[in-house]
């Protein structure tokens, strides 16, 4: 959420993916009446091996989504605060002192 006296963004860009009722949740939380959101949500819930770009409404309508860029597949880095998170940037699959000196 935005804090006390921040004025709503018009354009917010995720660059990890996220799963698609996270990015509802975000562009409610932080966009102004007509902003936009940008985001690579999961293709499936918790899937972390392939997403979708989605382009959200404050309101969590997609405008316009995209699985596919040219011949490659859209894939990011997964959303490392989720507790279903999978792969290496995961905290809970890094190593010991990564995890020390990770802060979510």
């Amino acid at each position: 959420h935005l804090r006390e006296g921040r004025r709503p963004f018009d354009l917010v860009v995720l660059n990890y993916a996220v799963n698609k009722e996270k990015a509802v949740r975000l562009a409610a939380a932080l966009l102004a009446p007509d902003g936009r959101l940008l985001a690579p949500a999961n293709n499936m819930q918790d899937y972390y091996f392939g997403q979708t770009y989605l382009l959200l409404d404050k309101e969590g309508t997609v405008l316009w989504s995209k699985g596919t860029l040219g011949s490659y597949d859209v894939l990011f880095q997964p959303d490392f605060t989720s507790p279903t998170c999978q792969g290496q940037w995961c905290p809970r699959l890094r190593g010991e002192a990564d995890a020390a000196s990770l802060r979510l």
